[in-house]
């Protein structure tokens, strides 16, 4: 794995705080949290098929992604992205 840049942690927090801000925008306008979740999977799925260029691999981006992240939850990360 190759270490996060700082260029990189900041465009990855930026997206956060506005992804953030996305969702409590919809829940302050009724929108259940599991909802608006759901909502931002479907829409993470979209910027993926673009990334890969097949819905299906888009998936399989997303799916190792996550497994990227569970890892370095589990080894004791803070959330933040230390590897890619």
């Amino acid at each position: 794995m190759l270490p996060i840049t700082d260029a990189e942690e900041a465009v990855i927090e930026t997206a956060r705080k506005l992804t953030r801000s996305l969702v409590s925008k919809l829940t302050e306008r009724g929108v259940q949290p599991a909802d608006a979740t759901i909502a931002l999977a479907y829409a993470l799925h979209d910027a993926a098929t673009e990334l890969t260029g097949d819905p299906v691999s888009a998936i399989e981006w997303m799916r190792t992604a996550a497994d990227l992240m569970e890892r370095q939850m589990m080894g004791g990360g803070d959330g933040k992205p230390t590897a890619h």
